[in-house]
């Protein structure tokens, strides 16, 4: 376990796959039209418009159906969280071990694998399908000495179409000699048009769900979704489920059907702030567990031993000299600061056994970052968090431990910085000192263009440090869209250099990187979210989260780059789009995933 390297800061008051044989029974079809969108965390809400993969649907009602063999019985039951997917029930006389797959006309194949574990009740997530599809399922077994279970033939069983409201995702091109197999793994969250400032905000409609988490395959269908309620942001599949901060204030994991399995909520959630800004609970009433931090915003990474490294928040009151032009007629200013900080959370108590607050590396009198002076817009977080004025000193976005460095790989958003804090106490010194920082105003000398507002530091096999990099504020650039150096985005590596016994030799050179071209030759910028991620086969998959167009519509742009192409920084072999001018949507991070079933038992390319 890590060493807490402070005391807490005051916070506000509480207030294997086996050999498989057949199994199946007579051939009965069950054509499903499966319940649209319904959450397994309590979310059911709608919002109008289609997809361009399948029609949408309305709802109804959940369908069983059940297939008897000699040796036992199989049930399928609709799945109401998601018309994607159906639970797969398997009864038998004997303990066996089932499996199962299914097969569309088109050739598309989902495979299940077994249980590790022989039982006579088994249940199983039939996911992965595509919309409005037919597939023939068999549910194969074996018992104990791997002989077979005789249940007959197969059944038939039909997906249903994707909820109303779902967001436009359009496979514009893709090499698939050259992509990383998978399914890619999109955080969804609708936006409104814009308003006469040409702003576009968060929706917020009763009718129309708050986010989704989906997976797309390699030809550009949706095979599986799940609606939420909150906004999401980070999402990532784990040996049990898909989990996510929610809401920013809460993290959560539930499994392929939907089900939740965990809710862990940060003190806002649970006490502060128990409703969000339109009065609806942040929680289900019943989390498996409280934190004993405010916050759990943006990141949650799973570590190996079983602990989750979040980022939170604390609020604090500083008093020194003014910073900002309004007042410097004041001999002493008091600033209500957010403050990121890392915590490491046993997620099955919710105890907190390491804390590392980017307050006691910094002090906002002497570094004030960019936005000291500003208080942010109340739907964005960390700032509806508390119910103050309060300024969003750090913005921290991302958190990852390197092990090899026995440090906190953090992004401050800004900072414009990527900080590695020790991890745990060593032989060098204790826990939360501050290593190295790269940025514009870092220690590390820095060889290329420094990051701007960055996203998603992530740390290589190599020890080079891959961001996606906004460039908000990039030297030179002009965020209006007639502005002669436009801004733009990218992905970009640096090769860190912290080898040497003497910090002052540490350096920073940037290795690579990738721009891409949008709309009228200009390059694509977002100016908020986004996301880059080495793939296995050293392609880079590269989130352009939030593209706002001329009317300020925002959109979203999933590419995967092959780094060895022909085009400057590598070829872009895998292009999703998402949403569309007149139904805007965001995607706070992507990843390429296996396949829809979670655990070490995935097969590539379900």
């Amino acid at each position: 376990m890590p060493t807490s390297p402070t005391s807490r800061a005051p916070r506000l008051p509480r207030g294997h796959r086996s050999r498989r044989l057949r199994w199946g029974a007579p051939v009965a079809t069950l054509a499903l039209i499966l319940s649209a969108c319904s959450s397994g965390d309590g979310g059911d809400d709608e919002a109008d418009d289609s997809t361009t993969t399948t029609t949408t649907s309305t709802p109804a009602t959940s369908t069983t159906t059940v297939v008897k063999g000699e040796a036992g019985a199989v049930t399928i039951t609709s799945n109401p969280d998601s018309t994607l997917s159906a639970r797969v029930q398997v009864r038998s006389d004997v303990p066996t071990t089932a499996g199962l797959t299914a097969t569309s006309n088109d050739g598309h194949e989902v495979d299940i694998p077994a249980a590790a574990e022989p039982s006579t009740d088994q249940e199983l997530a039939l996911v992965g399908l595509r919309p409005e599809t037919e597939y023939e399922v068999t549910v194969e077994a074996v018992d104990a000495d791997g002989g077979a279970v005789d249940g007959g033939g197969s059944t038939t069983f039909a997906s249903g179409s994707l909820p109303e409201g779902f967001p436009r995702i359009e496979l514009a091109d893709v090499d698939p000699e050259r992509t990383e197999p998978g399914l890619t793994l999109l955080s969804l969250k609708p936006w409104g048009p814009p308003n006469e400032e040409g702003q576009s905000i968060p929706t917020q409609d009763s009718n129309k769900a708050d986010g989704y988490i989906a997976l797309v395959d390699q030809e550009g269908f949706v095979v599986w979704y799940h609606a939420t309620d909150r906004g999401v942001l980070d999402a990532r599949q784990t040996d049990d489920g898909y989990l996510f901060t929610y809401d920013e204030t809460v993290v959560r994991e539930v499994d392929a059907l939907g089900n939740l399995t965990l809710e862990l909520a940060g003190q806002v959630a649970a006490e502060l702030q128990p409703n969000d800004i339109n009065g609806d609970p942040r929680t289900t009433g019943n989390p498996t567990a409280v934190m004993d931090t405010d916050s759990a915003h943006h990141d949650a990474q799973p570590l190996p031993s079983g602990n989750l490294l979040v980022l939170s928040t604390e609020l604090k009151q500083l008093s020194g000299p003014p910073q900002c032009e309004d007042d410097q007629s004041e001999d002493e200013v008091t600033y209500p600061i957010i403050a990121d900080t890392v915590v490491e959370v046993v997620p099955e108590t919710g105890e907190i056994v390491g804390e590392w607050p980017i307050g006691d590396i910094f002090d906002p009198f002497t570094r004030t970052g960019s936005e000291l002076c500003m208080v942010g817009p109340a739907f964005a977080p960390p700032n509806f968090f508390y119910p103050f004025d309060e300024r969003d000193w750090t913005h921290g976005n991302s958190v990852v431990l390197d092990e090899e460095r026995n440090a906190l790989i953090v992004s401050l958003r800004h900072f414009s910085s990527v900080l590695a804090i020790r991890y745990q106490d060593d032989a060098d010194g204790p826990a939360g000192e501050l290593l190295w920082e790269l940025g514009p105003d870092g220690d590390l000398s820095l060889d290329g263009l420094a990051p701007s507002y960055q996203h998603a530091a992530e740390v290589l096999d190599d020890g080079n440090i891959l961001i996606y990099d906004n460039g908000n504020k990039h030297p030179g650039a002009s965020l209006g869209v007639e502005g002669d150096q436009p801004p733009f985005s990218r992905a970009v590596i640096y090769e860190v250099d912290d080898s040497s016994d003497d910090p002052s030799e540490w350096s920073a050179t940037q290795v690579w990187e990738h721009r891409v071209e949008g709309e009228g030759g200009r390059p694509v910028f977002t100016a908020f979210l986004g996301d880059a991620d080495q793939l296995p086969n050293r392609n880079v998959l590269v989130t352009h989260g939030a593209i706002m167009d001329a009317q300020g519509s925002l959109t979203g742009r999933v590419i995967e780059v092959a780094r060895e192409g022909d085009t400057d920084g590598g070829d872009i072999v895998f292009d999703l789009r998402v949403g569309d001018p007149n139904d805007g949507w965001t995607v706070y991070r992507s990843q390429r995933i296996p396949s829809a079933v979670p655990g070490p038992a995935a097969t590539p390319g379900a």
